[in-house]
């Protein structure tokens, strides 16, 4: 607000202080002149207007190089979407497998084979052993036969449970009328070691062999 009234207090006060234009009739036209002391204080006042406006600061136009904005110009239009060269054609999927991949599948394949038939057995042992008589050597030796199992394969078949496992062999356990020698106490419990050592993360392990 004050920088416009500074301008239009300078615009009156040059206007006051010159002399009045000039005109000039004819019969067909009426040509008005300004004397060369208007031009002067009109150019004047222009220049004050300006430098009230921006406070005697540049315009920021004033540093444009025009010329190299034309040339920004041409080169996009040079790489305009019209001269994009398309790329090639993309790489076709194989149709028939290679053969790593069907080694790869055989690993797997036989892994899981080995992995079904060690759990089948294991579980046969427990189905057995529910079915056992009351006989302290045979129910002994089977609980050692799935110790040794879990030591070898290390750990538990996949599919059984360390819990599931425990389930039944008390199943058998609380039968009646009761029968759990010592010997098959202590069998018991060396299968339950076992299987809590091969789980236990500290333990080393078969690679080829995850549990």
């Amino acid at each position: 607000m004050p920088k416009l009234f500074l301008v239009a207090f300078a615009t009156l006060t040059a206007v006051r202080s010159t002399a009045a234009f000039t005109v000039v009739r004819s019969r067909r036209t009426a040509t008005t002149t300004l004397s060369a002391s208007r031009r002067d204080t009109l150019t004047f006042t222009g220049t004050a207007v300006a430098t009230a406006l921006w406070g005697g600061e540049r315009p920021a136009h004033a540093d444009i190089d025009y010329a190299r904005v034309q040339d920004l110009l041409g080169n996009v239009e040079a790489t305009s979407p019209q001269s994009y060269a398309a790329p090639g054609a993309r790489p076709k999927w194989l149709e028939e497998p290679t053969e790593d991949f069907k080694r790869n599948e055989q690993k797997a394949t036989e892994f899981k084979r080995a992995a079904l038939q060690r759990k089948q057995e294991f579980q046969a042992i427990l189905d057995r052993f529910q079915e056992e008589p009351n006989d302290e050597t045979i129910l002994a030796s089977d609980l050692d036969d799935l110790r040794r199992r879990v030591k070898q394969n290390g750990g538990l078949p996949q599919g059984i449970s360390k819990e599931d496992t425990v389930k039944q062999i008390r199943r058998r356990k609380a039968r009646k009328p009761r029968y759990w020698p010592t010997q098959v106490e202590i069998a018991y419990q060396d299968l339950v070691s076992e299987i809590l050592y091969q789980q236990s993360p500290n333990t080393d392990r078969d690679m080829d062999n995850p549990m």
